[in-house]
Order: C-alpha cells, then structure tokens, then sequence
C-alpha cells in the first residue's frame, strides 16, 4: 500500500495504522520531533559569530564612507578655493588688457596728430632755405650798427 500511497519514491514505511481508543490529540509517549539542544546552541553560536563579522563589516564601510566623503569634502574645498583663485586671476586680466587697450587707443590718437613724413620733409626744405644759423640777434644788430656809426664818425 505504501508504494501505491508513493510516499517518497516507496523508500519510507508506511505511517503505522492507528488502534482503535487512541485520542486524536496526543499519544501517551512524547516522540523527539525537532534537532537536539547541542545542535541548536551550534547554530545560536555560528550565527552569534556570522553576526558579529557582519557587524564588523558595516562598521569598517562606515569608516570607510565616511573617510571617502571628507576627502570628497577637502577636495571639493580645495577646487572652490582654486576656482575663486583663477576666477580672480582672470578678473585681474581683463583690468590690465583693458588699461592696456586705453593706453594703445591713446597712442593711436596722438600719432594721428602728429606729423606725418612729408611735414617733416617740407619743414626741413625752409629751414635750409632760410638758413637759420645765418640770422642775427639783435645784439648783433645794435653791435653792428654802432661800429658803422663809429667808422662814419671817425
């Protein structure tokens, strides 16, 4: 009848046949149904120790978490300080292209006004006509006018 039944594959008797006057809720002899006391405190233990190591290790990926996020911390503190550094740099540039752009813009102007090439051509040809080192001061003059007076008088 068992192998009819198919409990497990025929390998297991079959459940004893129940006598007549029995109660339906408990038999007279208590039959160990569950794992020994020895084995459970193993298990309790094992698990007492998988915790601890699993505790272990959260705690050491805190640790490490919280080095990562205070070095991420320092270096973004450190890229700010940089970046308001060069963004300075950067503003003091620009005041120095734009003095230096002023000061060309002035250079610019005042050659505009200056002479030119031919001016200074034109001006060197009357000088030599005029020959300016053959003037006389009017010392000279006084001086020369007093001699011809002298030789008239005397």
């Amino acid at each position: 009848m068992a192998e009819e039944l198919g409990f497990l594959g025929g390998s297991e008797k079959p459940p004893a046949k129940r006598k007549k006057g029995i109660s339906l809720f408990g038999s007279k002899k208590a039959v160990p149904t569950g794992p020994s006391i020895s084995d459970v405190l193993e298990q309790l233990n094992e698990t007492g120790t998988r915790l601890s190591l699993l505790e272990d290790r959260n705690t050491n990926l805190s640790r490490r978490t919280q080095v990562t996020d205070s070095n991420l911390l320092n270096l973004r503190k450190r890229i700010d300080d940089e970046v308001k550094t060069i963004n300075s740099d950067i503003l003091e540039i620009k005041r120095t292209l734009t003095e230096l752009t002023n000061k060309i813009d002035l250079i610019i102007k005042e050659l505009k006004t200056r002479a030119g090439k031919e001016d200074v051509e034109v001006i060197r040809k009357y000088v030599e006509m005029w020959e300016p080192l053959k003037f006389v001061t009017r010392d000279e003059v006084e001086q020369i006018i007093e001699e011809a007076i002298e030789e008239k008088e005397g």
